[in-house]
């Protein structure tokens, strides 16, 4: 917000600044007290919640500009909720695939 105020009003500028996107991310994080992240840290936030939300890595890999699924994988920050969900659903699966058991023909 401080930014938005002291800047041009531009539309064609990011808030009107005219320095790199960088140095303007850097100047936002320091009035704001933020340390220690980068605008980069958001590619891993916005690509890891993306997927989390479940949308496909094709669709992700698009967006985020990833042509290699190796690199892709080095952005998602696995949580452990998010693992938690994969495993309920992986339990899901095989309650619903699994073959039932016949107790009368079961061999003793």
């Amino acid at each position: 917000k401080e930014l938005l105020a002291q800047s041009t009003k531009d539309p064609a500028l990011v808030f009107g600044i005219k320095s790199s996107t960088k140095t303007a991310f850097r100047s936002a994080c320091k009035l704001a007290g933020v340390e220690d992240f980068v605008f980069h840290d958001c590619r891993h936030t916005a690509t890891t919640r993306m997927i989390a939300s479940g949308s496909p890595h094709a669709e992700v890999m698009k967006i985020t500009g990833h042509t290699r699924l190796k690199t892709f994988l080095r952005y998602l920050n696995i949580s452990s909720k998010t693992s938690s969900k994969v495993a309920g659903r992986l339990d899901s699966y095989l309650e619903r695939e699994s073959p039932k058991q016949d107790v009368s023909s079961s061999v003793h």
